[in-house]
């Protein structure tokens, strides 16, 4: 399991390094040439900004499962809660394969029985959650809109009432509309992964969605531990 804030900190060099590199290049376009030198380096940093994102988050939810211990009493409000919103979405995901009609078959009805007992035992040996193929992950952040998927995972550990960038937004009014920053991001990740050339990047881009990056990855941590209002 990879620490989640170690394994930001060993990235923050490799970013400033390329952010070097790319000040060092020239920003003209030659002949026969779609971006210049400059332009280059600046589309790979956005691709790793967002992996950096990425990876963060991803560890993060592996760390909550791998620190789950074997008797539920010994879970802390934050770990009983993760428990719970992994069997609801293991719960959800086999709904989303099945219809009541499938359960015709006695297949079907051996799944369901097969799932629930699973995440019947993830509440008696949560530990168990840990080696289990079916958690929660950041599926779909590369997609469109990938900040929806980011806000709902960050949110399910929130005790605020609130989610993760409604809290942004509140506590650090500075940050409203972070979340349209981050789709443009993911877009032209997107862009550069699939050979696009359909957003121009500049250094000033880069160096402002560092800034982004940095900062919301700062905020994860106050979020999931800031208090519900009483």
């Amino acid at each position: 399991m990879t620490n989640p804030q170690q394994g930001f900190a060993e990235a923050r060099p490799e970013i400033a390094e390329l952010l070097r590199l790319a000040s060092e290049q020239f920003d003209h376009v030659e002949a026969g040439r779609r971006m210049s030198a400059q332009e280059n380096v600046a589309r790979h940093i956005t691709v790793a900004l967002v992996a950096v994102l990425q990876a963060y988050v991803t560890d993060l939810l592996e760390q909550k499962a791998d620190e789950l211990g074997d008797d539920w009493d010994g879970l802390n409000e934050l770990e009983r809660q993760y428990v719970a919103v992994q069997s609801s979405k293991r719960i959800a995901a086999f709904w989303q394969q099945h219809s009541e009609a499938d359960l015709a078959e006695a297949r079907h009805v051996d799944s369901l029985k097969a799932m629930i007992a699973e995440c019947a035992e993830w509440y008696t040996t949560p530990s168990a959650l840990a080696r289990s193929a079916y958690r929660v992950k950041l599926d779909g952040f590369l997609r469109d809109n990938g900040s929806v998927v980011l806000d709902r995972t960050i949110s399910r550990f929130g005790k605020c009432g609130m989610s993760f960038f409604n809290w942004l937004s509140k506590n650090h009014p500075r940050y409203r509309g972070i979340e349209d920053s981050l789709n443009i991001m993911i877009d032209t990740r997107n862009d550069v992964v699939h050979g696009g050339f359909r957003r121009r990047v500049t250094i000033r881009d880069v160096r402002l969605q560092r800034v982004l990056v940095y900062r919301m990855i700062g905020k994860i941590q106050p979020f999931i531990v800031a208090p519900a209002p009483v």
